[in-house]
Order: C-alpha cells, then sequence, then structure tokens
C-alpha cells in the first residue's frame, strides 16, 4: 500500500495557517517588553523574574496539552476544536495584556502577571494542536518533515519579508519620520530577521 503524500497546495494552506499564530507571538515579543517597561513602567526586575517563570510553567504546560489533545475526541477532529479555543482566547488575553484599566502600583504588578502567563497557556492552547496535526497528513517522514519546513520557510522567510517592506511603505508615506528613512527601517528590520 503506497503512502499518501500532501500536495503542494496542502503544504502552502498548512504554511499560511501557521501566519496567526506566528503574528500574535511576534507581537507579543516584538513589543511587550517596551510596552511593560516604558509605558506602564514596570521595573525590568519584575520582567526578569516573571519571563523565566512563565517559561518553566511553559514546560509544564505545554505537555499537558498535548495529552489533552491526544485524549479528548470533538465533532470536527481533535485539532480544530482546541486551535479555534486557543485562537480566539489568546486574541482576548493578547488584548487585555496591552491594556491597563487604570491600574497602577501592585494591582496593575499582579494583573500583568497573570495576563502573561494566561497568554503563554492561550498560545499553547492553539500552538501544541497545531504542530501535533503534522503526523496526521502522511506516515512518510521525509514528507512531513516538507510540511514542517514549508510552513515555518513560508512565515520566516517570505511573508515576514513581505510584511516588512509593507510596513516600510507605510511608514515612509503615512508616517512621514523627520530622522529616519524607510530603509533605514527597512534595513534594520533585515537584520533583525537574519
Amino acid at each position: 500500500m503506497e503512502e499518501r503524500k500532501t500536495t503542494w497546495g496542502e503544504k502552502i494552506g498548512y504554511g499560511v495557517g501557521a501566519i496567526g499564530l506566528d503574528l500574535s507571538y511576534g507581537l507579543f515579543y516584538s513589543f511587550l517588553s517596551y510596552y511593560l517597561s516604558s509605558v506602564l513602567g514596570l521595573k525590568e526586575g519584575f520582567l526578569l523574574l516573571l519571563t523565566p517563570l512563565a517559561r518553566i510553567w511553559d514546560g509544564i504546560n505545554d505537555p499537558m496539552m498535548g495529552t489533552i489533545v491526544d485524549n479528548t475526541r470533538f465533532k470536527n477532529g481533535k485539532y480544530r476544536p482546541w486551535i479555534l479555543i486557543g485562537a480566539v482566547s489568546n486574541a482576548v488575553v493578547l488584548f487585555l495584556l496591552f491594556t491597563k484599566f487604570g491600574l497602577s502600583g501592585t494591582p496593575l504588578y499582579i494583573y500583568i502577571g497573570i495576563m502573561y502567563i494566561l497568554w503563554g497557556m492561550t498560545n499553547t492552547m492553539a500552538d501544541i494542536p497545531y504542530w501535533s496535526m503534522v503526523p496526521s497528513f502522511t506516515s512518510d517522514p521525509k514528507d512531513r518533515n516538507m510540511v514542517s519546513t514549508v510552513a515555518r520557510t513560508f512565515w520566516d522567510k517570505v511573508l515576514l519579508r513581505l510584511l516588512l517592506r509593507l510596513f516600510c511603505r507605510f511608514y515612509q508615506q503615512v508616517l512621514r519620520p523627520t530622522k529616519v528613512t524607510a530603509r533605514q527601517v527597512f534595513l534594520v528590520g533585515q537584520e533583525y530577521l537574519l
């Protein structure tokens, strides 16, 4: 019996699906530190403590989510509902994380700590089932690797650079900076991507 191979359309479609996960992740890590320290005025020591604590919890949370996905059966499959629940939850938590609600002092620190950890948990709710789908596409290890490679490459090497170029054009035409050119923004972005 011949193994089923994925088509290029399926590989690219899977890569497009990774965009939403990666956009949330990119927004989170690109702007959060600046927002928390420069806009909200949180102490750097708090952020230095929060980040590893959240990563430790993430190390516990990821296998738990994998077990939950493996042991649940929905009418729509075992992956899709978790991806949808995780994506919607993640968007809500990301919005809340960048919302201050007039808090200050200790309540603000507690709120940010909870939202930071919740963001990681909701990201896990979408991310674990998304990447766990790959083995269900095909039993051929080379084809599985190609599906994952196309998905990662599609975002990292193609779409991210396109978005960077669009942002540079927007920056130049709409924001009209006085000291920084769109080319300088693009070059800095290219360095970040490499």
